[in-house]
């Protein structure tokens, strides 16, 4: 018997179920955990829609809040140790794989290399490297 194939959402709430504490990644990086690296925009329509899950530690790529509750989504990453300044995670937090969720002030490449400000969206064009 073959077991049950598993919706977008449940593979969704699987990956954000799995980050830890103080653990924050973008919306892109769950898609593509999840197996479906184009679906970004509807890894938001599955937290907007869930109960339970820790909405909170996914932002956006650039480091800022799309939460429509941002402050609060600001307020919980600090008790989790997280820095957010001026609405945006601003230190090296925790690193997934090929991504890193820091952007500001201070921006890394995936190797823990510092880039120049401004390269950060470079980075991502080149798939997280």
């Amino acid at each position: 018997m073959k077991p049950a194939k598993k919706s977008f959402a449940q593979k969704v709430a699987a990956v954000v179920r799995d980050l830890r504490r103080g653990e924050v990644v973008s919306y892109r990086e769950v898609a593509r955990r999840a197996g479906y690296p184009a679906a970004a925009r509807a890894v938001g329509n599955v937290l907007a829609s869930s109960v339970g899950l820790p909405w909170w530690r996914v932002i956006r790529a650039d480091g800022s809040f799309a939460a429509h509750n941002s402050g609060e989504q600001a307020a919980r990453l600090r008790r989790e140790g997280v820095v957010v300044r001026e609405g945006r995670v601003t230190s090296p937090v925790a690193r997934s794989g090929n991504f890193l969720t820091s952007v500001s002030p201070r921006v890394y490449s995936s190797h823990g290399q510092r880039r120049a400000r401004g390269s950060w969206r470079e980075g991502l064009a080149e798939g997280g490297k």
